[in-house]
This record gives C-alpha cells, structure tokens and sequence, in this order.
C-alpha cells in the first residue's frame, strides 16, 4: 500500500463544469495531492454547502455543540484533476476527473490553496514569509519552499525564525561584503527602504544591533536604573538547528563571518558605511591577530578534532558547540570562548560501514614521512 503524499489539484463539483482552481486534496494514489493554484469561487466551493451555525447569548454548551456536529458527517462529492507534473501519479496525471467523496468537516483531507499561486492575479511568486500565507498547512508550506528553492532563494522567513535550504552547490553573489554591506546599511538607515531579502546576515544583524542597542542604552533595554547595571547589554542568543547535512556548520561560520566585519567596522569612529568597508577590508589584509580573526581561525582546529565524513556529509559535525562573543558598547569583539559537549567519543575505536574517524586522524597520517 502506499504511503500518504501531497499533489497540486484542481476540485470541482459534479454539478458545475466551471474549475475552481483553490482547493488540494490528499489521495492515496502513490505521490498524492497538495495546494492548488487560487480561491475557488463560490459557486464550485466544495464547502459551499456547510452552513456555519450563528451562536447567541443562549446558546447551548459547547462541547455538546461539538459532539452533535461530529456526529453528523457534512458529505461532499466532488471531481477532482490532478495537474501536478512532479508529484502526481503518471497514470492520473491530466487525466479524466476523479469522483471524490469526503467529510467536508476533515480539514486533513483538503487544504485550501493560497491566492500567490494563482499566476492569473499574481505574479510576485512565493512569498519569502509564510507567516503571510492566508493558508498555513503543510502542502502549501513545502511548496513555497520549493518554489524558491527552484529561483535559488535558499532563505526563508516564518516570522522571526529563518529556515535555510542547503543547495548542495554554489550558488553566486549570496554572500561576500558586498552582500553583508547591503544589510548593515538597511539597519543603519533605521530599517527605512526596501527590505533585503531573507538571509542569515539579516538574523545575524538583528542580534548585532539588538546587542549594541542595549549596551548603549542600558536602562531602556533592562528596565533597571541601577547604577550597578551601567554598561551591562542585554545578552542575545543565535540557535542554529538542523538534520546532518543542512548546513549548520556552514551557517555557523558565515553568521561569525557576518559579526566579526561588523565588530571590525564598530573599531571605527565613522558611521559612514563606506569608510566602514574600507577599515574592515584594511583590517583583513594588515592585521591577522586581531580577536576577530583568532575567532575564525579556530574553526578549522575545532573541525580537525570534532568532524567526520559520515554517509550524509563528508564534514559532520560530531559535537556540539557553544560560542560566546563579548562585544563591547561600541561592538568590538573584545573577548570569545568556546564550549565543545556531547563529543562522539565512540567514533574513535568504531565507525559505521561508508564513514570515517575523524579528521584529525587522517592529517596526522597525512604528515607522517614515510620511513
């Protein structure tokens, strides 16, 4: 049998001809069905036919309400065209209507597709926040996300949370001072302008000025007035999180790649952008042995010692790590300390058929001379 799946559909009702290009549902044909492209009219609405009861000051309990309602299934028969060229079955694929009959009260059987998606009416594609689908379900959620992943937008908003895809390939011009400069300039320009697109140096600028904020101004971000307080920021945390393979190590390099420029930047007294871009490029060429740059040098040791090739990626992370930058109220990195748990110690004696011990190892031998 097999298993669940999500394909775009098209859902109409056996009494009217007219598509009503605003609904999804899930078969159990193989690959099976997600959103669609509009909202559907009125008249070919498949939940057109559930009337929504009016409550007054009166009303009965509401758990004996609930109970009634599940009692009584709301049975709607519609046809339904799969037009999903990636997931849906070869065998259904534009083919004739499927009858389909459901319980218009199950909400996991149809999902309600999101208006973006209708290429009639809009033409802005998928939105880089979800939080602004109308319709937040899952099908809607993965194909927005595969969406932009197709136009090489790896990064994602959900409100204040960033989801990023790993591309398994370069992708030009998403990182670099020339993007980072495009970020600190929106901040320092009071977040007036348009918007730059999603992207990790945003989250790491967030956390950058919401630090330097609150060191500058201590009684309004802690809302203490002792004079013991005085020069105390208020502390702000980046949790990158993903499955082996995502791309965490990466993030975690170009988010401290993101904080240090900026603390180089912060080491001049100019606010002008520019002039911050010429100090942090004369930094990075003049001076190796600043604080910033013994913090991204450590990187390589910590991977020596902590990562491995896995049968997922060829540079895994074995460990956890905790990193601490203290930054000063003009937002030098004045100090970092790293803190390594949770190591997999087992992989030094034993390691899974296709994986490897870890680097460290192989570099040793690697420098042996051969006697």
């Amino acid at each position: 049998m097999s298993d669940w799946g999500w394909a775009r559909a098209t859902i109409t009702n056996n009494s009217s001809t007219a598509a009503a290009t605003g609904s999804s549902t899930n078969s159990r044909n193989g690959s099976s069905s997600s959103s669609s492209e509009g909202p559907p009219s009125k008249s070919a609405n498949p939940f057109a036919g559930v009337q929504l009861r009016k409550t007054n000051s009166r009303r009965r309990n509401n758990q004996q309400q609930q109970q009634e309602q599940e009692q009584v299934p709301k049975l709607v028969t519609v046809n339904l065209i799969l037009d999903d060229e990636e997931f849906a079955p070869q065998h259904l694929r534009f083919a004739r209507p499927i009858p389909l009959t459901y319980d218009a009260q199950d909400t996991h059987l149809v999902c309600m597709a999101n208006a973006w998606h209708d290429t009639t009416t809009n033409t802005t594609g998928a939105p880089d926040d979800l939080t602004s689908l109308s319709h937040l379900h899952e099908p809607a959620v993965v194909y927005c996300l595969s969406e932009r992943y197709k136009q090489d937008c790896i990064y994602t908003y959900t409100g204040k949370v960033l989801l990023a895809l790993n591309p398994f390939r370069p992708v030009g011009n998403v990182y670099g001072l020339e993007t980072m400069q495009k970020y600190w300039n929106y901040a320092l320009r009071g977040s007036s302008g348009i918007r730059p697109p999603p992207h990790v140096y945003a989250l790491a600028e967030d956390a950058y000025r919401n630090l330097l904020r609150s060191l500058q101004h201590p009684f309004h971000s802690s809302g203490n007035h002792s004079s013991a307080n005085q020069g105390q920021g208020q502390d702000q945390s980046i949790l990158v999180s993903g499955e082996s393979g995502a791309g965490k190590t990466v993030t975690t390099k170009i988010v401290l790649q993101y904080l240090t420029t900026l603390s180089q930047q912060g080491q001049s007294s100019s606010s002008s952008s520019s002039s911050s871009h010429q100090h942090a490029n004369c930094n990075n060429k003049k001076n190796n042995n600043t604080m910033e740059a013994q913090v991204l040098q450590s990187n390589p040791i910590l991977e020596s010692f902590g990562n491995a090739r896995t049968v997922r990626n060829d540079n895994s992370s074995r460990f956890g790590k905790f990193l601490q930058l203290q930054f000063n109220a003009r937002g030098t990195v004045t100090s970092a300390s790293i803190t390594t748990y949770l190591l997999e110690k087992v992989r030094l004696i034993t390691q899974t058929e296709g994986e490897r011990n870890y680097h460290i190892v192989y570099e040793l031998l690697a420098g042996v001379t051969q006697g």
